[in-house]
């Protein structure tokens, strides 16, 4: 290697002048994947630091419409100092101007909270702002819901049965992304779980989510207390979530967001491999006169793939390090320019691995998109070399160049899968890519044949431009498939947004409710249709029964022993929404088994959806098990729908039989 390293260091003496267009393709392809991961795990540290104060706890147990029995909570109590949250959605009413808003509502006990602390405007304790004084309770609101009201702290709302006065506008929550839901629609309205009872709000079935939160004792380790909770109340039908994963919701949208974004940023790194091997390509050819002098001095192929394969290897690096130092600034500047913005505190560091895995994506499409030109160009012999200005080179690389290539491109490949959070996504971003390559490469290919037998123009410029087009060297096949591969990803980017925007404004509108209303109390039912079809141009009403409900068991497996495709995770892991019917749904089909009678009165039945019956790997005629307000609910699954999720009707995946 001696030799081999000296003569390409004094090749590079001249400079990097054919390797600027190099440099930047690498540079750019690299930056963006080493800042995508920088930032990606500058939030994950964020969340991992502050996990406590984002749960609320050391850990957290969420119940939906009910609460934990005594014993539970006296169990609970010994383990811990022990904090309720009461959460659900409801209305703000300002009666002096007769005006309504959708709120938020979070009723806390006197604990709360058990890790950070809240933040009011103007200052104030949280007993002072949410104490009761005479007959009405204190609120602390978010600022959102004073605009929506034009509301002014000191005036009164009603909420339910019960009056509040605005005291304290909310600055800091913080356990506001451990919370029920990510997706809030109404602004946040805090009051006290004594002031909850008074608005009469809370009756069986309503939609309640009560999470429990838990600082464990200095020496309980988690692992042990969960095992021990769980062989203490193993029915008791909560969800269970540690200060290892504060907010799921979070990290999944980060997660997610990484995916794309890196697979964006490998695009682009695509996309300047094109450009990589066509710089490689032209700078070897201005290399001619040297190869040719080196050859008919003994110089072996092997020696002068050597010596330009270190050149590439050192302009490359210079790339990566280009990139890698753009990567680590990247939280850097997210945090000056978006800090406030950021649904957590990104934690600003020096993370290695993801610069490392965006360093080994530079190598392996440095080397993926050089070696074939390299080792065209080192292979030809010294005579084909000095006639190359009049004769170029037709000699294709030797059977081991083609096998590097295919090594390097099977790593590169290996590698975006390895290191992607949801590897099935990565597989069909590999297989588009791989294709989109193909299919652009054969496609510029047949540009050059057509070129070619175009026949001569009369017109010179129109000749001259043909000929260009399938002259000896020429770029077309590149160009092509540099320019396919960009214009695809805009197109798509443009296609998918313009498909979106039209489902939204112009499809959805026309079969989508006008308005939905939610946890309506049977004993409201008959008032509130009759205010309803008081209204001019309400021409349908359709009612819907629901209750939210945990599966526990799938064909009588314990679900956490029970094996499933990842795609129907998100409905064994926590409560879903359920119905009973004795008609099936205008928006699904059934297509295997029966729908019941519509007298039906026999043992609980359950009609599936179809997608969630595969996931499940059951069918007609296994059972499932639901845990309902405590209760658990054994019922034969009697068929499987086939449902359109976007025909705006409502819909479940599970539907009881009546009674």
């Amino acid at each position: 290697m001696t030799p081999s390293l000296r003569l390409a260091l004094r090749e590079m003496r001249g400079g990097i002048k054919g390797f600027r267009v190099f440099v930047i393709c690498l540079a750019l392809g690299v930056g963006a994947i080493a800042a995508v991961g920088s930032i990606s795990a500058a939030v994950r540290a964020g969340l991992d630091a502050d996990a406590q104060r984002i749960l609320g706890g050391d850990v957290s147990l969420r119940m939906v419409h009910r609460e934990i029995t005594a014993d539970q909570q006296s169990w609970l109590d010994e383990t811990g100092t022990l904090s309720r949250t009461a959460l659900m959605r409801s209305m703000a009413h300002a009666p002096d101007r007769d005006q309504r808003s959708l709120i938020e509502l979070k009723a806390i006990d006197g604990l709360y909270p058990l890790f950070g602390a809240m933040a009011f405007s103007p200052e104030m304790a949280i007993s002072q702002a949410l104490e009761q004084r005479g007959d009405v309770w204190g609120a602390a609101v978010e600022q959102g819901l004073l605009d929506r009201l034009t509301l002014a702290i000191g005036q009164t709302v009603r909420v339910g049965d019960a009056t509040f006065e605005i005291r304290a506008v909310i600055k800091s929550e913080p356990d506001r992304l451990g919370g029920a839901r990510l997706l809030n629609l109404g602004p946040r309205f805090m009051i006290s779980d004594a002031a909850l009872a008074d608005t009469g709000l809370v009756r069986p079935g309503s939609l309640v989510r009560y999470l429990y939160r838990l600082r464990l004792l200095p020496d309980a380790l988690i692992g042990e207390w969960r095992s021990a909770v769980t062989e203490a109340f193993p029915k008791a039908g909560w969800r269970i979530r540690d200060r290892s994963d504060a907010s799921p919701s979070v990290r999944r949208f980060v997660d997610r967001t990484t995916l794309f974004l890196t697979m964006l940023g490998l695009t682009a790194l695509l996309i300047g491999g094109v450009g990589v091997g066509n710089s490689v390509r032209h700078y070897l050819s201005r290399k001619t006169a040297t190869l040719a002098t080196l050859k008919c001095l003994g110089a072996s192929s092997r020696t002068l793939f050597r010596v330009y394969l270190i050149q590439i290897s050192t302009m490359s690096a210079i790339g990566i390090l280009a990139g890698i130092v753009v990567g680590a600034l990247a939280p850097v500047l997210l945090v000056a320019a978006l800090g406030d913005s950021l649904p957590v505190e990104a934690r600003i560091g020096f993370y290695p691995l993801p610069l490392a895995v965006a360093a080994a994506f530079g190598a392996l499409a440095a080397l993926a998109f050089s070696l074939c030109p390299l080792g065209r160009a080192c292979e030809v012999t010294p005579a084909t070399l000095f006639r190359s200005p009049v004769a170029p080179s037709r000699r294709r690389p030797t059977l081991g160049h083609f096998a590097s290539v295919a090594a390097a491109m099977v790593a590169l490949a290996a590698l975006t899968i390895l290191s992607a959070d949801d590897r099935w996504m990565a597989m069909w971003f590999v297989a588009g890519s791989a294709g989109a390559m193909i299919t652009f490469a054969i496609f510029g290919r047949l540009v050059t044949i057509a070129a070619r037998r175009a026949g001569r123009r009369r017109r010179m410029t129109l000749r001259l431009a043909l000929a260009n087009l399938h002259r000896p060297g020429a770029l077309t096949a590149n160009i092509v498939t540099s320019l396919g591969l960009g214009l695809t990803v805009l197109v798509a980017v443009a296609s998918i947004e313009g498909n979106l925007r039209h489902e939204i404004e112009q499809t959805l509108p026309d079969r989508a409710p006008g308005f939905f209303f939610i946890d309506i109390q049977p004993d409201q039912v008959a008032g509130f249709e009759t205010a309803v079809r008081g209204v001019d141009g309400v021409d349908e009403i359709r009612r819907t029964p629901i209750l939210r409900g945990r599966i526990t068991r799938i064909a009588g497996v314990p679900v956490e022993k029970a094996r499933y495709s990842p795609n129907v995770r998100w409905m064994a892991r926590g409560d879903r929404g359920l119905t009973w019917a004795a008609h099936p749904p205008d928006a699904s089909r059934v297509i295997a088994g029966e729908w019941w009678p519509e007298n039906y009165n026999g043992d609980p039945l359950i009609s599936l959806s179809a997608d969630a019956a595969e996931g499940f790997g059951i069918t007609v005629g296994d059972t499932l098990t639901v845990d309902i307000l405590g209760r658990e609910v054994t019922a034969k699954i009697a068929n499987l729908r086939s449902v359109n999720w976007r025909s705006m009707r409502m819909d479940f995946v599970m539907i009881f039989s009546p009674g």
